[in-house]
């Protein structure tokens, strides 16, 4: 699947519109029951959710070797353990559906087909429903399997009951190259 870059920021305009709707009304809902006799909730450690999203590989091309800067889709599991309203751990499994080629030295070209990303990483909310988060993963792929760092930050919307949405941006620092991500959580708190 070969997305232009000018087919990207279309993308990504569409979506953060969307969310900002959504978000619009979700903030004005929340305001609204702050002060209602449900403005006493409990807190709940553990979120699971299923993501969708992009990867911007910028030194990625298509498997023709035509030099298109690689834009995959992703879809993913995540899983996140907080301790407190500030600190906590997750576990974020992603996969992406293309292949594409990487050039890496002179001569060297690597070759990535579906891989799966997968990282352990630290949370932590230093202004309410607003994370950032860093920690250690693995790239799995049948070529070459590659060390990866993931950092990046998320903003939480708690929806109805035990429902919330999660907006996503991050990094994936590579061994040979890095992927810039945007992605959509969609999960239950328990």
């Amino acid at each position: 699947m070969n997305i232009t870059l000018k087919h990207f920021i279309r993308i990504s305009a569409i979506t953060s519109f969307l969310l900002l709707v959504v978000f619009c009304a979700v903030a004005q809902e929340d305001q609204e029951n702050e002060h209602g006799p449900h403005a006493e909730t409990p807190f709940l450690p553990n979120r699971l959710g299923v993501t969708v999203g992009y990867a911007w590989i910028p030194s990625g091309s298509d498997v023709s070797g035509q030099g298109a800067v690689q834009i995959v889709p992703t879809f993913g599991i995540t899983y996140a353990k907080r301790f407190n309203e500030k600190i906590g751990f997750g576990w974020t499994n992603e996969i992406e559906f293309a292949s594409y080629v990487i050039e890496h030295g002179d001569e060297e070209i690597l070759e990535r087909e579906f891989a799966f990303v997968s990282a352990v990483v630290f949370i932590y909310e230093p202004i309410h429903k607003l994370g950032l988060f860093a920690g250690p993963g693995i790239e799995l792929e049948r070529n070459q399997n590659f060390f990866v760092l993931k950092v990046g930050a998320e903003y939480f919307v708690k929806m109805l009951d035990d429902w919330y949405i999660l907006v996503e941006s991050y990094y994936d620092i590579k061994e040979v190259y890095g992927a810039f991500g945007l992605s959509l959580s969609v999960g239950t708190l328990f």
